[in-house]
């Protein structure tokens, strides 16, 4: 991030915006996908011509030629919408290749963003791909991801791809941190286990599914405060789909940045006083990591949170408690 808080990608973007020389299909990748949101109306601000005097309709969101979609539904998905009374149905990406294909409100420039891009599959993706290919004149795509790699290649082949970085602050909560340090002590004490007989084990079990069910409460908590402030952001008519969307989005990320301080913590231990040198501190904490990679991948199939996490605890235990 520069000094004045933007990436120097969006500097580099709205630059060109000056020059007018921006490439009609941008994907925009980072680890964020609320500042990939934030710097993507910073650019479609630059885009689009101003509306009106008043600055609290100036945001991009209120002008009529930005065209916004996003996944539906509690599984996250790109709905391609069929035709209805000669109309598509919002938030379909019939409805918005349809919408960018009209002639500007304004008489300038159109924007659509496009968030999530890694959740269009193999229909939606076609449906959108001809439109990357051939847009409309003074129209331009703007696609969000923080899986640019599972975005399809058709797609990405049609994009100018910029990263956002985006340093995530640590969850400042006062019973996640508590949380941290118990992990630690935990993992710590799975080198005596086999020393200590079953009374150890015992006691490494209980811990294991009181950290779990501590670990889901936190989720839980932390996850409610942001998702009433990502709700509250929604226009008035939001549709259900579009509420359980950004909700199933909230709990998702939520948890990616509470694994990604569990993997901190790990390292932490790995790296603490001899244990850096100590190749079999280092085989473990390497077999730990690829265990959490495991576990992303299973919820992106939607596996419950719990259930999965309490997968990754278990193969923990067995990791650390070998000799």
């Amino acid at each position: 991030m520069t000094d004045t808080g933007e990436s120097r990608s969006l500097q580099s973007l709205r630059k060109a915006v000056k020059e007018g020389r921006l490439a009609h299909g941008i994907l925009l990748h980072g680890e964020s996908l609320e500042t990939l949101e934030r710097e993507a109306f910073v650019l479609a601000g630059d885009l689009l011509e101003p509306i009106a005097e008043d600055s609290n309709k100036k945001h991009p969101t209120n002008h009529p030629d930005l065209f916004e979609i996003r996944p539906a539904g509690k599984s996250r998905t790109f709905l391609i919408g069929e035709a209805e009374r000669g109309h598509f149905p919002p938030n379909t990406i019939r409805r918005l290749t349809t919408d960018i294909q009209m002639t500007s409100n304004q008489g300038g420039n159109k924007v659509a963003i496009i968030h999530e891009a890694d959740r269009l599959v193999k229909f939606s993706a076609n449906a959108l791909l001809k439109t990357l290919e051939e847009p409309p004149e003074n129209t331009y795509l703007i696609l969000l991801t923080t899986n640019p790699y599972k975005v399809m290649s058709t797609i990405r082949s049609r994009c100018f791809r910029f990263h956002i970085n985006a340093p995530v602050p640590p969850v400042d909560n006062e019973d996640w941190i508590q949380w941290k340090t118990d992990y630690g002590d935990w993992i710590k004490a799975l080198g005596n286990l086999r020393a200590g007989g079953k009374p150890a084990v015992s006691k490494a079990i209980f811990g294991l599914y009181g950290l779990a069910a501590r670990f889901d409460i936190i989720n839980k908590s932390l996850s409610a405060d942001s998702i009433a402030t990502e709700t509250s952001s929604l226009p008035e008519n939001a549709s259900k789909e579009l509420k359980d969307a950004a909700e199933s989005r909230v709990l998702r990320g939520k948890l990616l940045q509470l694994l990604q301080e569990v993997e901190k913590a790990t390292g932490d231990i790995v790296l603490r006083g001899s244990n850096q040198t100590d190749p079999e501190s280092i085989s473990k904490y390497i077999k730990t990591i690829a265990k959490l990679e495991e576990l992303k991948g299973l919820l992106v199939l939607n596996l419950k949170d719990i259930t999965a996490f309490e997968y990754f605890m278990l193969h923990t235990l067995r990791i650390w408690s070998q000799a």
